[in-house]
């Protein structure tokens, strides 16, 4: 009985789609959208890295300290969605909408 709890355990971990395989102290952001967005990765006392994502592409800072993550319709908006990430931990955007009401697979 308790390796079968055991392997449950593994098994719902290892599914679990915001979290993601990083490199340790990694904060990323995965674009599991259908649609190209603006995405950026912003950490205290470092520079803000951005990028435009594809669907399944991802945007990862090495700092240690974890994020916040966001995205933007394009790189010349000002309002999106953001989500603190903690080190070594992604979130993965699933819809965007405007004024911050984007769906997170951390909230589903």
């Amino acid at each position: 009985m308790k390796k079968r709890l055991r392997i449950r355990s593994a098994l719902l971990l290892a599914s679990l789609p915001f979290l993601p395989q990083t490199a340790a102290g990694e904060s990323c952001v995965i674009n599991g959208s259908n649609h190209s967005y603006f995405f950026a990765v912003t950490q205290k006392n470092a520079p803000r890295l951005t990028a435009q994502l594809a669907p399944n592409e991802t945007l990862c800072t090495p700092q240690v300290t974890g994020a916040t993550v966001s995205v933007y319709e394009t790189a010349e908006v000002q309002e999106g969605c953001s989500r603190l990430v903690g080190s070594n931990q992604s979130d993965t955007l699933v819809t965007y909408a405007e004024f911050d009401r984007c769906r997170w697979a951390s909230h589903e």
